[in-house]
């Protein structure tokens, strides 16, 4: 419903309000609707509170808001405010001064003007502030109706007025009455749904009854059935779409163990009434999940059985963060910013801790701990460097959002576990948890924990890890003396002492770091200098030492060794890590212009003994991923039978990774081979098959991929594939059905702007190999001008994406159209240029 307004503000006499927050609220209860043709929220939000000291004004955040008026008891308010964002910046002014024992009620009728659109850089999912509106358009007629919300780490304000301090928390209502069959979805238990039949609505009724952190506040609106689960007596809801129930029920049966995994683990029962988990649109991976009691996901984590199975790994991983947060978020709560790293770490912590229990710990290792690393060196080498915990923030929502919190601090946990030991870690958790649940807490409140249960000092641990920056780098040398039969390891910590950081950096690092000997692993205590000699009794020259088992000591390593040793460690080593170390360098020596074709040869042999072991199967995918690095196209028979053995008897990753290096040989031979895959159970398969089908020009190769069209797969992999294998047969007579799937915008799909997972990006980079890419832009241009008059940021730059992929000069125009439609838009105007930058560099290929 379209409401006309006149936007009127009372102007402060300084522009920027100058006063501090002073307000202790106690409950806010919103009563919402909706405007979906202005994409605004309108209502009223009533909050209770007293103020902190003796006062007749208090201080709330609004990001601009159009404020209509403010009542207490049925009475007007002043107020002072310029409809901007800035933090402090509504003033109201009481009907008199009130004590801090007193509480009080003030109702505030108001309208939303912010609207959180989609980021044009980040198509696949993005964040934003506040409320995001969704609905179809001509681009997408198949684009669901949504509304959903994003608060952390200051957003909420953006959707109603209230007090945006992390320390402020409250309990929450919140009514909202919306369109039929739409549903929302809240936080806490849903009270009840009153019917209004005679305009087709009804109103949600949500109540929390357990004080949170206001930015945990979260509200969807959308089309969805639940999914209802049981872990003893707690009842938890998946939302997702009505014609996804199947894929809904395969994706989250997880679930119910995760939630008995954590109970286990902490020796705390699940915290709240229910648990929801709901899906939206254009959210991002892994989003800002874990809001309380009601968790907003991204759409993509729904997946049916197949491709659940192939990337469970993947999602199970963020439904598992999600959930820890409400012990890690809700249950216990930082009572500031600067200690947010004990929800994000403590969820990261968790969710590696359950695949190792669910997965195996070869999971965790190869999966989970090179990324989180990786996350970690790429902020360090850029140059983002402060400490975990800092009371010298700047840009907020980068420090809650960068590596410091969430990876770096998951992996200083695991130190500290390593520190304690698992017997008095486990009980520090449970302390901690037990002794803190439903308060607000600080790094020291889980110190005194960790040092009341241990009967141990750790402030030299929090000091080093948690207080200050810095990031050890260790030359490792080791040398045997035949005469005393002794191993002596050398380890000099070489890390730049240099400190362009407005931080205290830690000069040298201690701790326990442990070292793999021959069949013994051995424990180690580093101390804070710059040279550490460790001495071992050795009967002879150990043959493996690796240094920093299973990498749990976070650090950069130099250790030169031999590809004897490298061959010895690949061979022997327990340390899925270690391993996979020796294939790298042994690959790195095996590409090497001076290596011989003997030294090729025995490397090629022992991967060739890896990927065939029964060790876990990312560590040989990892392994065959390292043969395809060394091996050249021209094929051996004894590779092709290698290759053609693994297509046989393995599955999904492995299978497909195999098919793929045979298909390159582009050999008509093995078309059977590829014919066959084509009815395997994963996606993964079926695609590798395809290209390689395509690849071997076999005249019959044109058909069976036509028809892989009417083969079901989920949100149209099977479409991705037979596009990607015609793109490898080049067969004219594609064009047309190629044409026509990039017409069809009706089929579902993953709205990822990527050929891997989303069919009109494969169909362009098809037409394009098959010379024809000029036919696709009556296509797209057309369909961008409507996205223009739609005006939905995200349909717009889809289709941006994919008329740059055509590489067509006439592509020029669109570019003109968008400077003068976002000509006042300096945000959409960035990302224009951008994209234009692309084209250019594009047409000139």
């Amino acid at each position: 419903m379209k409401t006309p307004f006149k936007i009127i503000f009372l102007l402060y006499l300084f522009p920027v309000m100058v006063c501090a927050q002073n307000i202790d609220t106690k409950h806010l209860s919103l009563r919402l609707q909706f405007d979906w043709q202005q994409r605004q929220a309108f209502g009223s939000a009533e909050i209770t509170g007293s103020v902190m000291s003796e006062n007749d004004k208090i201080i709330l955040d609004a990001g601009k808001l159009f404020i209509q008026s403010i009542e207490i008891n049925s009475k007007k308010l002043k107020f002072h405010y310029d409809g901007g964002d800035t933090d402090n910046n509504l003033e109201i002014i009481l009907d008199r001064k009130y004590k801090p024992a007193e509480n009080f009620t003030i109702k505030i009728n108001y309208r939303t003007l912010y609207e959180n659109r989609t980021d044009p850089n980040a198509i696949g999912g993005s964040l934003g502030k506040g409320l995001r509106f969704l609905q179809p358009t001509s681009t997408t007629p198949n684009k669901r109706r949504q509304i959903w919300s994003s608060g952390e780490p200051q957003n909420n304000k953006y959707w109603f007025p209230c007090n945006e301090d992390i320390a402020d928390i409250h309990t929450t209502e919140i009514k909202a009455t919306i369109e039929k069959p739409l549903m929302l979805i809240s936080n806490g238990s849903l009270v009840d749904i009153i019917e209004h039949p005679d305009n087709n609505t009804r109103t949600f009724h949500y109540r929390s009854e357990v004080p949170f952190p206001n930015y945990l506040i979260s509200v969807v609106i959308g089309e969805y059935i639940d999914v209802i689960q049981k872990n003893n007596h707690t009842a938890i809801h998946n939302y997702g779409y009505p014609d996804e129930k199947e894929a809904v029920k395969a994706t989250v049966e997880l679930i119910p163990d995760m939630m008995r995994f954590l109970e286990e683990k902490t020796g705390y029962d699940y915290p709240l009434k229910n648990y929801i988990q709901v899906v939206v649109q254009d959210y991002p991976f892994p989003g800002s999940v874990g809001q309380n009691a009601a968790s907003i996901l991204s759409d993509n984590y729904i997946d049916d059985h197949g491709v659940h199975k192939d990337f469970k790994y993947l999602w199970d991983g963020v439904a598992m963060q999600a959930l820890a947060n409400q012990w890690f978020g809700s249950l216990i709560m930082p009572a500031s910013w600067e200690d947010i790293w004990l929800n994000n770490a403590f969820a990261q912590y968790f969710s590696g801790l359950y695949t190792a229990k669910s997965n195996g710990k070869e999971e965790y290792l190869t999966y989970y701990h090179p990324f989180e690393k990786a996350n970690i060196l790429s902020d360090w080498n850029t140059g983002n460097k402060h400490p975990i915990v800092s009371t010298n923030i700047g840009d907020l929502a980068a420090f809650i959002s960068d590596s410091y919190s969430k990876f770096r601090g998951a992996l200083i946990l695991r130190m500290l576990q390593k520190e304690m030991g698992d017997e008095s870690w486990w009980k520090a958790i449970r302390d901690y948890v037990k002794n803190n649940s439903g308060k607000q807490v600080s790094t020291k409140d889980f110190q005194s924990a960790v040092e009341k249960t241990s009967g141990r000092s750790y402030q030299w641990f929090f000091e080093q890890w948690i207080y200050k920056t810095g990031l050890p780098k260790f030359e490792v040398i080791k040398k045997y003396d035949t005469s005393q039969k002794q191993l002596f390891i050398t380890v000099k910590q070489v890390q730049n002492q240099e400190n362009k950081t407005d931080f205290h950096q830690v000069s040298f690092f201690e701790g326990k770091i442990d070292v793999e000997i021959d069949n013994t692993i051995e424990s180690l205590y580093l101390k804070p200098q710059a040279e550490n000699i460790f001495t071992f009794p050795a009967k002879t020259l150990p043959k493996l030492v690796n240094f920093n088992y299973e990498e749990t000591f976070l650090c950069e390593t130099i250790f030169e060794k031999s590809t004897d040793e490298y061959f010895y460690q690949l061979q022997h080593s327990k340390d899925v890590l270690a391993r996979q170390k020796a294939l790298d360098k042994l690959t790195e020596a095996a590409n090497d212009s001076h290596a011989t074709t003997l030294f090729k040869d025995q490397v090629i042999d022992a991967i060739f003994t890896e990927i065939q072991s029964g060790q876990y199967w990312r560590y040989r995918w990892y392994a065959l991923g390292s043969l395809q690095k060394i091996m050249p196209l021209t094929y051996k028979e004894k590779t092709i039978s290698f290759l053609t053995s693994l297509i046989k008897k393995e599955k999904s990753w492995i299978k497909s990774t195999a098919i793929n290096m045979l298909g390159n040989t582009n050999a008509p031979e093995h078309k059977n081979l590829y014919i066959q895959a084509l009815n395997d159970e994963s996606d993964r398969v079926v695609n590798a098959a395809a290209i390689a089908l395509g690849k071997t020009k076999s005249p019959d190769a044109f058909e069976i991929l036509m028809d892989l069209e009417n083969r079901h797969s989920w949100k149209n992999q099977n479409r991705i594939s037979a596009l990607n294998g015609l793109q490898q047969l080049g067969d004219p007579r594609a064009i047309d059905y190629v044409l026509t799937r990039l017409e069809d915008n009706r089929s579902p799909r993953w709205y990822l702007a990527t050929p891997v997972w989303d069919y009109p990006f494969a169909a362009v980079n098809t037409l394009v190999a098959l010379g024809k890419g000029e036919s696709g832009y009556p296509v797209l241009i057309n369909r961008f001008k409507r996205s223009l008059q739609d005006n939905d940021l995200n349909d717009i730059f889809q289709n941006v994406q994919l008329i740059n992929l055509l590489k067509d000069e006439r592509a020029k125009e669109i570019y003109l159209l968008l400077k003068e439609k976002y000509k006042d838009d300096p945000y959409v105007l960035e990302a224009v240029s951008n994209y234009e930058k692309q084209f250019i560099e594009n047409i000139k290929k």
